[in-house]
């Protein structure tokens, strides 16, 4: 950007260079024309100069979007290692249950046997077909164990409205408490991808700037090498949303950045 002294000295020059050759009589309008080609030389300049900067600023953004995308990506797949793992245990425990409730089914079929009279079984009724529960129906419901921090039945009604109704307008919020439901229970990683995937979807939601605190508090949690991550969507948040923010928000953001020591 050109400096007072750069425009100044600018226009002297070109001013000095012109006397010698402009004859007198024309002298005024030849110097009110260079000072209006000046001004359009300078207009340019900063128009220019305008659009390197947000460019940089959209190369920035970019640049750390990608970065939190790797490092939640690494600790997804980590999650669902972990996940593999405990299932493969479930399965042992499940297939060893089996074994046990096969032989006790032996030793009852035994001592049935050996009993003089069989007692008579009686069938039990049917259960009633149950209702068809509408999409208003399973989103109170959801609603209902969000408010309530039950968050494994959250989490299951939350995945079947999302399987059930993809094309309701309410699919957005139900995804948004589909990741919180996940982060109370500590499948962070998974959680900040949901994050990460609503706030590049749906930047201008009601629920975007909860969305982005709870990206940010899940990339800290998720500890050191995701904490520059972390400060990234603080610092996101201060410049988006800085006019939106209630007085609490305002104190969690400056704690939070504190506690992360955050740069400017």
């Amino acid at each position: 950007m050109m400096t007072g002294w750069n425009k100044l000295g600018l226009r002297g020059l070109c001013l000095v260079l012109l006397l010698p050759v402009v004859a007198p009589p024309v002298v005024a309008q030849t110097l009110g024309a260079v000072e209006q080609r000046l001004d359009r030389l300078e207009k340019r300049m900063l128009q220019r100069e305008a659009k390197v900067a947000s460019g940089e600023a959209v190369l920035q953004l970019e640049k750390r979007l990608t970065a939190v995308k790797r490092a939640i990506a690494t600790l997804v797949s980590r999650e669902e290692a972990d996940r593999r793992k405990n299932e493969m245990v479930a399965e042992r425990v499940e297939r060893l249950q089996g074994d046990v409730e096969a032989r006790l089914g032996e030793v009852e079929a035994l001592l049935v046997k050996a009993r003089a009279d069989r007692p008579v079984v009686v069938e039990p009724p049917s259960p009633p077909v149950a209702k068809q529960d509408s999409a208003d129906d399973r989103y109170r419901e959801a609603e209902a164990f969000v408010k309530g921090k039950q968050w494994a039945k959250a989490e299951w009604v939350l995945e079947a409205f999302g399987d059930d109704y993809p094309e309701d307008p309410r699919a957005q919020q139900i995804r948004f408490w589909l990741g919180r439901s996940m982060q109370e229970q500590g499948r962070t990683a998974q959680a900040a991808q949901i994050f990460l995937q609503l706030y590049e979807q749906y930047p201008a939601a009601d629920f975007a700037l909860d969305n982005l605190f709870a990206l940010a508090g899940a990339l800290a949690d998720l500890g050191p090498e995701t904490a520059v991550q972390a400060c990234d969507v603080y610092a996101e948040i201060d410049a988006g949303y800085k006019d939106r923010l209630s007085e609490d928000q305002r104190s969690a953001l400056l704690d939070r950045r504190i506690a992360l020591n955050c740069g400017a």
